[in-house]
């Protein structure tokens, strides 16, 4: 029989990866190839190197720059948005050395600053990292008193939008772009498909999940074809039918936990028609409100 190879080879998002094991330690590289034959090639070559960084232990720290440098360009899967938003967030935190006061935006920083050091930790570039520490923050309390309002709102496009998020518990990334279809829409079984990027999915290779509608939302819907607005044409549509400015539009999707939590849904149910990986996001949502103002 043949030896056991000295590595192993396998595949993250369709990219191939070699893994090599000595004296307990690990490390991991990618390959940066699709193909199962250039992938054995490139391992063969870079195999010596690695595991001599292995034996004598002796590894350089990579700068925070070439880090980042490094961890923007390794093919993580992210979506086109993430990778303009992380790109955006560490070369403003390399330039100033500094995170914006707001709390809910540093940790936003953080959490993409701690990502980039826990990757290289990963890697064997660094020995090290800095982790920073997030702030206390708070859920928001934002909900719309009387989600009836909605039925007056325009464009009818804008209305069906909304309403998906208030009786439905939608994301706003999941319905505000989404085109009608025989594959993605069924009357009859009073559900839609939406792309989602939470990890409560029922599709978790395809990043979809299933959205449960009411007859109210069904027919709006046979007025609209298609949801299409961007970020900006969103939140305009909603100063413009909403005198409240401090309301978002996400606030719409924690209208709905609110609401079905009053009229007595379980927790866990609640979580489900949210499409949350867990019970204590849902939780999260419920917590700065008063079990008087929840409870009827």
């Amino acid at each position: 029989m043949p030896s056991k190879k000295p590595y192993s080879i396998f595949k993250i998002r369709s990219i191939y990866h070699i893994q090599i094991c000595y004296n307990y330690k690990r490390k991991t590289k990618t390959l940066k190839t699709s193909n199962l034959k250039e992938a054995h090639m490139i391992a063969k070559i870079i195999y010596p190197n690695i595991l001599k960084t292995l034996i004598t232990n002796k590894r350089v720290e990579t700068p925070f720059r070439e880090l980042v440098k490094k961890y923007l360009k390794y093919n993580h899967g992210w979506a086109k948005r993430t990778l303009q938003l992380y790109t955006y967030q560490l070369n403003a935190y390399i330039k100033s050395n500094t995170l914006p006061t707001n709390p809910t935006s540093r940790n936003m920083w953080v959490r993409c600053i701690n990502g980039c050091w826990n990757w290289g930790l990963k890697q064997g570039l660094i020995t090290k990292h800095k982790k920073l520490k997030q702030t206390i923050s708070y859920p928001r309390t934002n909900i719309l008193p009387n989600i009836d309002i909605i039925k007056t709102w325009e464009p009818i496009e804008f209305k069906a939008m909304c309403l998906i998020m208030a009786q439905a518990g939608a994301r706003v990334e999941e319905i505000r772009r989404w085109e009608k279809t025989s594959k993605t829409y069924d009357s009859r079984r009073r559900r839609i498909m939406v792309h989602t990027k939470g990890t409560g999915q029922i599709d978790t290779a395809r990043k979809r999940r299933i959205v449960l509608i009411n007859d109210e939302i069904i027919e709006t819907l046979t007025q609209v074809s298609i949801i299409d607005f961007t970020r900006k044409n969103a939140s305009k549509l909603l100063r413009f039918n909403q005198e409240d400015i401090s309301l978002q539009l996400r606030d719409l999707r924690r209208t709905f936990a609110v609401n079905q939590y009053k009229k007595g849904i379980p927790l866990l149910t609640i979580s489900r028609l949210m499409g949350h990986s867990s019970l204590s996001m849902t939780e999260w949502y419920l917590k700065p409100f008063k079990v008087e103002d929840i409870i009827l």
